[in-house]
């Protein structure tokens, strides 16, 4: 092997020296680097959470992080990491959202998010709430599979009421629909028409089944109040929204819904699909505009039957989370490469029990792991950025890549690993004996690949974070992104080849004006003049949710 040239006078000798090739893989990159500066850093927009431009309250997304994406045809995926609802509730490890927006100039539009399959849904119409509630759809104390929306309690005294307009459960359908209080599975109320047409305000209280009040026929109209500052919900109906009649009390002495969400829901444990129609909703008797509805409730799960974002892949017993580190479509499949993660250490620290590949088949919507296709706890590609060999404009002679070539830029668990490469063809990305890890040049300069994980070398040096790679036309190069979790900045460099050299670091975005930032993911569709600006995804760490950052690249 040689050591890559630190002066002129060694790069005069290996000019000198070496055959043509190694001229283009090497000496290329020992003239002036194209890259000098990183300028016109802009936030561009939010894409998640409260006040973002995409309305991912309405999947139950509420705070998440990553959003690395890839792409398959006119469809980009942007995938993120541990998620979860309004109050951090409806944990989830994973989700994944969908757009055809390639203009991100004004950030990123998604269309949706890979929810449920058979889900419950619901639509907003003027200021009227519809559910549609799926067979099974039953809310207990292990279950979760009914439809609601739900906003936080006002503080002090408050009520919350609604009007059902129509209920097409039939005769005797095992359904109950109406007003929710809710703070999970084990601390719940629900106030409304039952299917043999009489009405019952029931629940579940720390863990127990409970009956507050019975109604032997239907009343249109549903309240539930916090009278004076007190733990007591009263549950009244009345036909005519004027009238009211009280129909039981609880005391909520031990405060088991102190911090439970109110509004609208509806189960059903039996076998019979239906909609409901909620209308008039209120709260403390001022009736909510439609723009309000929309703007005030949000979905309140479940995951995997609903309009919620699902979860992708599960963790195994024994582990914490099952995190996505990027993705890539090979042949209209999906792939997502993830970390199984069994412990959260020190700031940047962590440790996985191994890393694999899982496979979509249907555009996402289901993911079958690949058990054959897996990294060990010690690997260093717990964590990986991929890179289409495509993207190059001429891949250089004699370095046994190809269009069909990704390329996996590896990290270990953690932020404070050296980056390595791995490479494999497309058409056998599931197969594990046929992935390749670069393990240094040879004398003429010509990339050496072994089918051996622990022949692997380093190609930048420690530390490094969440990084990402692709080719930029403007400059010429590749260039890598990627969290410095010593100076806590994202870094950018460049080089000739994916392998290397890779030039020194320019910071991209400082920690000092972005605090808890991470991430730093690139999309080779998402560019201007060919790669001059530079738009990736951002993490921030308060208040947990993903921004569009944009950047120029000055050579």
């Amino acid at each position: 092997m040689i050591s890559l040239p630190k002066n002129k006078e060694v790069d005069f000798m290996i000019r000198v020296a070496l055959p043509p090739l190694s001229m283009v893989l090497i000496s290329s990159f020992l003239l002036a680097t194209s890259l000098k500066d990183v300028s016109e850093l802009e936030m561009v927009a939010k894409l998640t959470g409260p006040n973002a431009i995409n309305n991912t309250l309405k999947y139950d997304v509420f705070g998440t992080d990553l959003g690395h994406s890839f792409n398959d045809g006119e469809i980009t995926y942007f995938v993120f990491g541990d998620t979860f609802g309004i109050d951090k509730t409806n944990w989830r490890k994973n989700v994944m959202a969908f757009t055809t927006d390639q203009d991100p100039s004004h950030g990123i539009i998604f269309e949706g998010f890979i929810t449920g399959d058979g889900a419950s849904t619901y639509a907003f119409s003027d200021n009227t709430v519809r559910l549609n509630v799926v067979k099974g759809a039953d809310l207990w104390s292990s279950v979760d599979l009914a439809p609601k929306l739900l906003k936080s309690q006002l503080p002090g005294e408050w009520s919350i009421e609604t009007r059902i307009e129509s209920n097409s459960a039939p005769v005797g359908a095992t359904n109950l629909c109406g007003l929710l209080f809710f703070s999970g599975v084990q601390n719940w109320i629900m106030w409304g028409h039952l299917g043999n047409r009489t009405m019952e305000a029931s629940g579940i209280i720390g863990g127990e089944f409970v009956k507050i009040a019975e109604v032997a026929s239907l009343y249109p109209y549903l309240r539930i109040e916090n009278r004076l500052f007190s733990n007591t919900y009263v549950f009244s109906y009345s036909q005519d929204g004027e009238n009211w009649i009280e129909a039981g009390t609880f005391d909520d002495k031990e405060g088991f819904l102190n911090s439970a969400r109110y509004g609208i829901g509806a189960k059903e444990w039996g076998t019979s699909d239906y909609e409901v129609i909620f209308a008039d909703i209120a709260e403390n008797s001022v009736n909510f505009s439609a723009q309000e509805l929309r703007e005030a409730f949000y979905w309140g799960g479940p995951g995997e039957f609903s309009g919620a974002a699902k979860e992708l892949i599960h963790s195994t017993p024994g582990n914490i989370t099952a995190i996505p580190t990027n993705g890539v479509a090979v042949n209209s499949r999906l792939y997502l490469h993830y970390m199984m993660v069994n412990y959260w250490g020190e700031p940047g620290r962590w440790n996985t029990s191994y890393s694999g590949l899982a496979v979509s088949k249907n555009g996402g919507r289901t993911w079958d792991v690949l058990d054959s296709v897996k990294w060990g706890s010690e690997s260093n590609f717990a964590q990986v950025g991929i890179a289409k060999a495509s993207q190059w404009p001429k891949i250089p002679d004699g370095c046994d890549v190809n269009s069909d070539t990704l390329f996996f830029f590896g990290i270990p668990s953690g932020r404070f690993g050296g980056v390595k490469l791995m490479k494999v063809d497309g058409e056998e990305i599931e197969k594990i004996g046929a992935y390749r890890y670069f393990s240094g040049l040879d004398n003429s300069g010509i990339p050496q690949w072994s089918s051996k994980e622990e022949d692997a070398e380093i190609i930048i040096e420690a530390p490094v974070g969440e990084c990402s790679a692709m080719y930029n036309h403007f400059l010429g190069k590749w260039i890598i992104t990627y969290l410095n979790e010593h100076s806590h900045d994202l870094e950018i460099r460049e080089s000739p080849n994916p392998w290397g050299p890779w030039s020194k670091p320019h910071q991209l975005v400082s920690s000092r004006e972005y605090s808890g930032l991470y991430g730093a993911f690139l999309n080779p569709l998402f560019v201007e003049n060919e790669g001059e600006y530079i738009y990736f995804t951002m993490s921030l760490w308060t208040p947990y949710n993903v921004y569009l950052m944009k950047a120029r690249l000055v050579k």
